[in-house]
C-alpha cells in the first residue's frame, strides 16, 4: 500500500525498476568474476574506495571503510547488452556513503575521454538525475549514487 508515501519516494521506486529494465549491466547470464573484459583493460567489476583506486585486501577487511564504489563495466558488442537503450557497451558505477558525512569520491579512470553522468542519487529523489562530472563527486551521508560513463566525441 503506497497509499500515503510521499510522490518522491514512488518516483524514486519506478526510476529504478526503470533503470533495472534498461541498463546493460543489470543483464547477466553469469556472475561477475573480476576480470578484464575482451578488448579493454576494464575489468568486469572493480571495487573502489572513495580514492579511486581498487580495494585492496586490507581495504575490504577494515571495519571503519563506510564508502564503496562498484564500478560494472559491459563492453561494446556484448550481445547481452542488446536489449538496452542506453549503456550499450558502458561503464557505470554505483557509489554508496553510509557515513555520517559528506565524502569525495575520487572518479576513476576511463578508458576513453568523456565524463560522469549522474543517472539516479537517493539524497535528490525528487530530482532527474543529469549533473556531470569529471573529477570528483561528494556524496551526502547516508545516501547512494549512479554513474555512467559518457564518452566524448
Amino acid at each position: 500500500d503506497n497509499q500515503h508515501a510521499p510522490s518522491s519516494i514512488i518516483d524514486f521506486a519506478r526510476l529504478v525498476f526503470k533503470l533495472r529494465r534498461e541498463l546493460a549491466f543489470c543483464e547477466r547470464d553469469e556472475f561477475f568474476t573480476g576480470a578484464p573484459q575482451a578488448n579493454s583493460r576494464l575489468k568486469d567489476v572493480t571495487w573502489l574506495t572513495e580514492r579511486g583506486a581498487e580495494l585492496t585486501h586490507e581495504d575490504w577487511h577494515d571495519s571503519s571503510r563506510r564508502v564503496l564504489g562498484m564500478m560494472v563495466h559491459r563492453p561494446s558488442g556484448d550481445p547481452q547488452a542488446a536489449h538496452a537503450t542506453s549503456l550499450h557497451g558502458a561503464t557505470a558505477l554505483l557509489i554508496l556513503n553510509s557515513s555520517d558525512q559528506t565524502t569525495a569520491f575520487m572518479l576513476p579512470f576511463r578508458e576513453k575521454s568523456g565524463t560522469w553522468a549522474e543517472i539516479a542519487n537517493t539524497s535528490r529523489m525528487d530530482q532527474k538525475g543529469g549533473a556531470v562530472y569529471r573529477e570528483v563527486i561528494d556524496i551526502l551521508a547516508h545516501s547512494g549514487a549512479l554513474l555512467e560513463c559518457r564518452h566524448d566525441p
